[in-house]
């Protein structure tokens, strides 16, 4: 399987064995110019992870406990920030220590309906919004 994103908010699972036949897709966002996927998806063996940008940490800790109560499991996206680690020492980078703070990187699978995506969609705007 094949991962990928598009700015048109758009993740999508190809067959690679099949020409490239859509296995399933997900709407992330709204997409757009500056919207859209626009950082990297991964795999692991069970799901596609598609990163979220939220507005700030406090809104990303309210994300990860609303989703944990609906056994949602949601990724950190280079978390703690690479010069942040003691061992790689390093000057500050403020842009990539405020994404690494603020990103989380939702599962995926065949198995997230539509239903759920809007679900998901709906606890991510709620902890967004309070």
């Amino acid at each position: 399987m094949i991962v990928i994103g598009q700015k048109s908010g758009v993740g999508f699972a190809l067959d690679p064995d099949k020409q490239g036949e859509v296995l399933w897709q997900y709407r992330a966002g709204q997409g757009g110019a500056l919207g859209g996927i626009e950082w990297g998806s991964g795999v692991d063996a069970n799901h596609a992870y598609f990163p979220v940008l939220l507005p700030d940490e406090p809104a990303l800790h309210r994300a990860l406990a609303a989703l944990a109560r609906v056994n949602i499991h949601p990724r950190r996206y280079f978390f703690p920030s690479l010069n942040r680690l003691p061992y790689l020492g390093g000057p500050a980078f403020p842009v990539a220590e405020q994404a690494a703070s603020t990103v989380l990187c939702l599962p995926l699978s065949e198995v997230v309906t539509p239903v759920l995506q809007e679900e998901l969609t709906a606890i991510l705007r709620n902890t967004v919004q309070n």
